[in-house]
């Protein structure tokens, strides 16, 4: 059902200057990223770092601050752990972590390495189990010294994998 209307709104004057000034900002923003967009994850974080440096990159009420500096060294040896391991870009790493700034980190470490998968910390082992059998992955990863049912579903599943 299509309903039209004979009125046709125009908003005030001022009003419709803002959105018009508005709309050619971000297409000016839009043509300037574009390069932007051509960079790899760990290029245009190295960027980043050197133009912000000691600078926050992300915050968390618990885990506190990330500098740009440190989260460009976070994410690359990230990549490079993954990619000493054998990992990369065709391969799927499922990363269970709760919400934070390590969570974020290790998300763009991945991403700039392999396919990342984040899944919910809270999920059960049977759940974990399911998603692993579909995902296949070649990694998984958790906090140091995380208690986590995806440690269980990872092991039972590598048991039963043919060698």
């Amino acid at each position: 059902m299509t309903v039209h209307s004979k009125h046709h709104f125009e908003p005030p004057a001022d009003q419709q200057a803002i959105r018009d000034k508005r709309m050619q900002s971000s297409a000016t923003r839009a043509e300037s990223r574009k390069v932007e967009y051509e960079q790899s994850i760990p290029q245009r974080l190295e960027d980043l770092a050197q133009q912000f440096g000691e600078r926050i990159a992300l915050t968390a009420p618990v885990e506190g601050v990330l500098t740009w500096t440190r989260l460009c060294q976070q994410v690359s040896r990230m990549a490079r752990a993954l990619n000493n391991m054998g990992i990369g870009r065709g391969d799927r790493v499922v990363l269970v972590l709760p919400d934070g700034v390590q969570m974020a980190a290790a998300f763009l470490g991945i991403s700039a390495a392999a396919a990342c998968t984040p899944l919910n910390p809270a999920y059960r082992e049977q759940e974990f189990s399911s998603l692993f059998s579909d995902l296949q992955p070649k990694a998984l990863v958790v906090g140091s010294g995380a208690v986590s049912a995806a440690i269980g579903a990872a092991e039972r599943r590598d048991r039963h994998q043919p060698r």
